[in-house]
């Protein structure tokens, strides 16, 4: 009888000394990533400039810009102006080529 308690009484402690290992475990955890966390932010602070992403808004805007060969524009390059912007847009790049000829 006293021996099963005595199993008993270990196999509690062993739970409690396994809870404690994960407890501390997950805490270690949480914590790196905290840390992690919180230096990317610090970086990312000292990263972004007003002057550092003036560059990336100037780098990003000339990787997409389209050139145009030809007497005539697509639409699709007009359609963010609008139609009224659009057709405003094709008069002056067709005044333009009646000027050069």
């Amino acid at each position: 009888m006293e021996k099963n308690v005595a199993e008993k009484e270990s196999a509690a402690q062993m739970s409690t000394i396994e809870d404690e290992m994960h407890v501390s475990r997950e805490k270690t955890k949480t914590d790196a990533a905290y840390y992690k966390a919180a230096r990317e932010a610090e970086s990312n602070a000292l990263l972004f400039t007003p002057n550092f992403l003036q560059l990336t808004k100037i780098q990003a805007l000339s990787a997409n810009a389209q050139m145009v060969f030809g007497n005539e524009i697509p639409d699709s390059l007009l359609s963010g102006a609008g139609a009224a912007g659009a057709a405003a847009a094709a008069g002056a790049s067709a005044s333009k080529l009646a000027a050069r000829d």
